[in-house]
Parts: structure tokens; sequence; C-alpha cells
């Protein structure tokens, strides 16, 4: 069960990342008990960028447990193309999680193909975007094909988004008050 680590490490860290989520939950909670634009800085950019760090680890473990997967069974492939039946529970789960993986893996590949054109720049871009979603996709990119120089990219531009969130806060949130 030790090498299923990268499973358990994203079910358990998926409610974490709504509940603590730095620019929603953390962000607000601190601006409301009076801390500075700094200190809330240094707190959401450190559980924000953590956060980014165990996505890219659990993804990049998870392609490393298929692959060995496939290295163990000779005819895991063909199970999983269902030419063969799978050989009790867990068999079944490596073949659902492989199969999981691969559907993402293909989502995955064609966003990769836009992001070739600016590659570093898109990354940071998706990094640097305001709302979760892309950076989930980024991190799942990164951490599939182990890309650490595009994960520092996608980290740079989480820290700066955050950054700004910080610190236009009351600039940007006092126009909706009006």
């Amino acid at each position: 069960m030790r090498k299923w680590w990268p499973v358990f490490l994203l079910i358990f860290l998926t409610p974490l990342a709504y509940l603590f989520n730095p620019d929603l939950i953390i962000t607000p909670t601190l601006r409301n008990r009076g801390y500075e634009n700094i200190v809330i800085l240094i707190i959401s950019g450190t559980v924000g960028t953590t956060e980014m760090l165990l996505w890219y680890l659990g993804w990049g473990g998870i392609t490393g447990l298929i692959l060995d997967w496939f290295k163990e069974d000779i005819n895991f492939a063909k199970k999983i193309a269902g030419e063969m039946k799978r050989d009790g529970y867990i068999d079944g789960a490596k073949i659902f999680f492989t199969r999981k993986h691969r559907k993402l893996n293909e989502k995955a590949d064609r966003l990769m193909q836009g992001l070739r054109v600016g590659s570093y720049f898109g990354f940071f871009w998706i990094g640097f975007w305001p709302t979760p979603g892309p950076r989930v996709i980024g991190d799942f990119i990164c951490g599939t094909t182990r890309r650490k120089s595009a994960f520092f990219a996608l980290c740079m531009g989480n820290f700066l988004k955050t950054a700004y969130l910080v610190f236009a806060w009351d600039k940007v949130f006092s126009w909706f008050g009006k």
C-alpha cells in the first residue's frame, strides 16, 4: 500500500485545497483579522506554493506508479483495453486509475500543444490567471511530464497573482461596494 501514496495524497489534498484556498479563504480571513499585507502575502503565498508542490508531486507519483504497473504486468495494456479480465479488486483499481489518467493526459496533451507556443510564458500566465481551475491543469501537466522549469514558471505566476490580490484587495473589492 505504500506504493499508492500519490493516490492517497491527491485524495487527501482535494478537499484541503478548497477548505484552505489561499485566494478565497486564507487571504480574506487574515484581512478580516487585521493582519498586514506583507504577512498575508507570506502566509497565502507559502500555502499556495506548498499546495501546488504537493499537487505536482502527487501527479508525478501517479505517473510513476502507472509506469510501474506496466512493468509489473506484461498483460496490463490488454486489461486496460478490455481484451483480458482483471485479476481482483486491486487490479480493477489499477485499471480504473490508469484509464482516468489516460483521459486527463489526452486533454493535457491538447492543451500542451497550445502552450508550446508560449512555453514558460504560457505556464506563467496559467499561474497568474485569477481563477483556480487553470493552475490545476498546469500542475497536472508539469507533474505528469516532470517539467520542473515549467512548474517554476507556474509557481511564479501564482505567487505574483497572490501578491496582486493581497495588495489590490481593497481597491478591487471597493468597486463592488458602490
